[in-house]
């Protein structure tokens, strides 16, 4: 049996820090504000429908400039009174891909505090100079099984947001006469059974670091549109205004 110990080096290597990204400044959301406030609600519905559209699909700035390009031509609208819709848009869509990241990194953390506790686990029970009684092999069957159910967890939940696995709701059978010391058998078992819960972890892991290099990169893109469009339309944005009303 192979851990995926390479995992862990993964998950270090994509995962850079989401409060150390480029952040708009307060007058992009000055500007944002001002911006709905004003123009006409049937481009304020667009801009709101293609946003969730955007965070339901994932969409990128450019699939977001393509759609915006097909609606501003049916309006009959300029090249910049498009890019402005695409920075209302990308400015709105921001704030859910930054909930989606921080969901990501929490079941990240998650895992690797649980492969923390397998790594514990095998190392106690291969320690030969301690016996294994059953009431530490029930104590880590408990490991196992939090394992399994927090991989439940994260797969069946689109945005990864772990909940705290609760003990009451883990379901071991328990050894009799507990204080008995247990056969090297039972020990190898369970040795492998934890090494399974290791694999599946890291697997999981690996899988939730590359969508949420993915989104970062992704997000970091929107940042750098809303940001050249705020720059590019700071100072003419009221005639742009009045063409959308």
């Amino acid at each position: 049996m192979k851990m995926i110990i390479l995992s862990s080096l993964i998950c270090l290597l994509v995962v850079s820090p989401v409060l150390g990204q480029e952040k708009p400044s307060p007058e992009v959301e000055v500007f944002y504000q001002n911006a709905m406030s004003q123009i006409n609600v049937r481009h304020v519905n667009w801009i709101k429908n293609i946003a969730k559209e955007a965070n339901e699909k994932n969409l990128t700035i450019d699939e977001i400039g393509s759609k915006a390009a097909v609606y501003t031509s049916s309006q009959g609208f300029s090249k910049n009174e498009m890019e402005f819709l695409i920075g209302l848009a990308a400015t709105l869509t921001k704030g859910d891909q930054k909930k989606q990241i921080a969901q990501l990194q929490s079941a990240l953390d998650s895992l690797k505090k649980q492969k923390g506790k397998i790594m514990d686990a095998i190392a106690g029970l291969e320690d030969k100079r301690k016996p294994v009684t059953a009431v530490l092999l029930d104590s880590v069957r408990h490991i196992s099984e939090k394992s399994k159910l927090l991989l439940t967890q994260i797969n069946s939940n689109k945005s990864e947001h772990v909940k705290v696995v609760n003990r009451d709701t883990i379901k071991v059978i328990k050894t009799k006469n507990l204080n008995k010391q247990v056969t090297q058998a039972a020990i190898d078992a369970q040795v492998f059974q934890l090494k399974n819960d290791f694999d599946s972890l890291s697997e999981t892991g690996e899988k939730i670091s590359l969508r949420l290099q993915m989104y970062m990169d992704r997000h970091s893109k929107y940042i750098s549109t809303i940001s050249n469009i705020f720059k590019k339309f700071s100072d003419t944005s009221s005639a742009i205004i009045q063409n959308l009303k």
